[in-house]
């Protein structure tokens, strides 16, 4: 998975940390003391370049007696929503709330400054009232290009990795570039990083530790300081939407009698698991489709497992019986076979073989327990092996005589049927002719 998100020059954040009153009730609470919903500042204002993203926070503080419900109404226009964790709520009295969203500056949008609305709306006795609060995006023109960042995940955990793009003949170094990583419902380790030296068309890899708490999706802002000698210093930010990629696979495999197999080897995501005493092995994956193949004492199975984020169980059955063959005869041109696959979880019978000399009929069907089929294979008088397959290849045999029934000549089949109509019309003559 790769996420790459690149926004957000000079990030202006205002230092203000008072509590603004807003709305004030008289009369709710003893003595007649006022109370207010309150909303922590600053909302940031922010530059960016087109196609970048922009996160934006609320931070709502109940100084009322009571519970409330609070309702935001976003007013986000030319910007596009890409994310948020807003749900309306009740908020205690003395409780705090804060909520994020990730907005897209449109590639076709025109430089300057750009408002946004936050429509704070709560019910207080009979009163609704209203906090409206604002926060700005500054558009500007991409006017240089120095580092990028992108946030990948694969099968180890999550990576950061921060590249110098620009190329020249001086090899262009940046030097001691400061990294922040601010989370955003998630645990992240480390939260600070320095990279001393990044030359032209090079990359540093920072390795990710992320816990995820209540919830699988959280959020990362990764802010960026260096000091570039034709630019001076020079800020960036990036804010990345984190999923929880990880599963937890919980496997047994079992015979075809559901007993568990220890030793068995689960061949999946390139690595190779031996079960313990009680059949089973525990991984943990990233979320995707794998194949997988399972081999016990030289019986294999295989087949394909999704597996999602959270807890996966699943259970993989190695049939070690090989189907039995009830009869196998002879009725006219065709050949009757009767076979079931014992075991309570058996594969089931799947296709039937005739040998015969250096000839080879195969015939396949979906699996199924018991079978009870009429085959045609084009055999000649002699004996004739007859191999029947489970699903998952064990096999039964045996052997049959075959004699090629007698043909009829085709020209006095002809002549019969001839004369059996001609005799039957010379009689419906004679009957008819006696009536009148």
């Amino acid at each position: 998975m790769k996420v790459s998100v690149f926004m957000i020059l000079l990030l202006f954040f205002s230092s203000i940390s008072s509590i603004l009153l807003l709305s004030p009730v008289e009369g709710s609470g003893d003595a007649g003391a006022s109370a207010s919903i309150g909303v922590e500042t600053p909302i940031p204002g922010n530059k960016s370049y087109r196609g970048g993203n922009v996160s934006l926070a609320l931070s709502i503080y109940n100084g009322l007696d009571e519970p409330v419900n609070i309702s935001v109404e976003t007013f986000l226009d030319p910007m596009i929503l890409l994310w948020s964790n807003y749900t309306v709520e009740s908020l205690d009295p003395g409780a705090r709330v804060r909520f994020m969203w990730l907005v897209k500056v449109p590639e076709d949008i025109g430089f300057g400054n750009y408002t946004l609305g936050f429509n704070i709306t709560y019910v207080h006795g009979s009163e609704i009232n209203n906090v409206y609060e604002e926060a700005w995006v500054d558009v500007i023109p991409r006017n240089i290009t120095l580092l990028t960042a992108d946030l990948y995940h694969n099968a180890t955990g999550y990576y950061l990795v921060v590249s110098n793009p620009l190329t020249d003949p001086g090899q262009y170094i940046v030097e001691n570039v400061s990294i922040t990583i601010e989370p955003f419902n998630i645990s992240v380790v480390p939260r600070e990083a320095v990279i001393n030296e990044l030359y032209a068309t090079s990359s540093y890899t920072i390795p990710l530790s992320i816990s995820f708490n209540e919830s699988d999706i959280g959020a990362l802002t990764v802010n960026m300081t260096t000091h570039d000698d034709v630019h001076g210093l020079v800020y960036f930010n990036y804010t990345f939407i984190v999923v929880n990629a990880t599963a937890y696979l919980d496997l047994r495999v079992v015979n075809d009698y559901g007993e568990p197999l220890s030793g068995a080897v689960v061949n999946i995501a390139n690595g190779a698991y031996p079960t313990d005493s009680n059949g089973h092995i525990s991984l943990v994956l990233p979320v995707g489709i794998y194949n997988y193949t399972v081999e016990y004492q030289g019986h294999k199975a295989l087949g394909k497992i999704v597996l999602y984020t959270g807890y996966n169980q699943y259970t993989i059955i190695v049939d070690l019986t090989p189907p039995i063959i009830l009869s196998a005869r002879q009725e006219g041109y065709g050949i009757m076979v009767k076979a079931y696959d014992p075991g309570s979880n058996c594969s089931g019978v799947s296709s039937i073989i005739f040998v015969q000399g250096e000839k080879v009929w195969k015939y396949m069907f979906s699996a199924q327990r018991n079978i009870s089929l009429m085959l045609y294979p084009s055999l000649k008088s002699g004996s004739a092996t007859i191999i029947v397959f489970d699903a998952q290849g064990n096999k039964n045999s045996t052997t049959i005589q075959y004699i090629e029934p007698v043909k009829t000549d085709i020209i006095l089949e002809v002549i019969i049927v001839f004369s059996i109509v001609f005799i039957a019309l010379i009689a419906l003559l004679l009957l008819t002719s006696n009536h009148w």
